[in-house]
């Protein structure tokens, strides 16, 4: 993390100390002789990193110490907000999220509103088969980013109800008005995505 970043690693390399540096220690630094005290952190493998593709604990305790989430949630589950500077509606159909300046990914890049709306279109694009996809159904144009029988080619690439207001700020509209849609926004599959990290995935690319 540099400054007020957005906690993702491109490299492994930013992952295991990410993993030391969050981690507990098996030792006490308080033992006699004990001058170099280097915390470690232990979990099982994870499946995946890609946000959108993990739903298991350990997947989600490395992207927890990588990401900042829009959202988080205090001791009575209340959202608040983290990566985002508002998150507002009047209709609870069509929100802004407006992102608080200065966040960059661990690679120096920006994390601004492309990079929530390239993350989101990859994730509910059926053809990338994400496991985190369904929760991306609630947005405009979702159906037309699946196919029928899971072969053909969707007629589209990209949400409708995602739009570009400004570099810090982007619009979302649902199918439907849904009250609690911020909660919703404190998931994993939320998380924002890097240009780099497209530099691999074939379809949609970042744009």
């Amino acid at each position: 993390m540099r400054g007020r970043t957005t906690y993702v690693a491109v490299v492994a390399g930013s992952l295991a100390l990410a993993l030391v540096a969050a981690g507990c220690s098996s030792g006490n630094p308080g033992e006699s002789g004990n001058s170099t005290y280097v915390p470690t952190f232990q979990i099982g493998e994870p499946q995946h990193l890609l946000p959108t593709n993990v739903n298991e604990s350990e997947g989600n305790q490395v992207l927890s110490a990588l990401f900042a989430p829009l959202v988080d949630f205090d001791e009575k589950a209340k959202p608040f907000e983290v990566a985002a500077e508002s998150i507002t509606s009047t209709d609870n159909k069509v929100w802004t999220v407006k992102l608080k300046a200065g966040w960059t990914f661990h690679n120096g890049e920006p994390v601004n509103a492309d990079s929530y709306i390239n993350a989101w279109n990859y994730a509910a694009y059926g053809p990338n088969a994400q496991i985190g996809t369904n929760f991306f159904e609630r947005i405009q144009g979702y159906a037309d980013l699946q196919s029928a029988d899971g072969k053909a080619t969707p007629k589209a690439t990209k949400l409708t109800g995602l739009k570009k207001v400004d570099d810090l700020t982007f619009q979302v509209t649902l199918s439907a008005p849904f009250a609690v849609f911020e909660s919703v926004l404190g998931y994993n599959v939320f998380y924002p995505l890097p240009a780099a990290a497209f530099a691999t995935c074939s379809r949609p690319s970042a744009s």
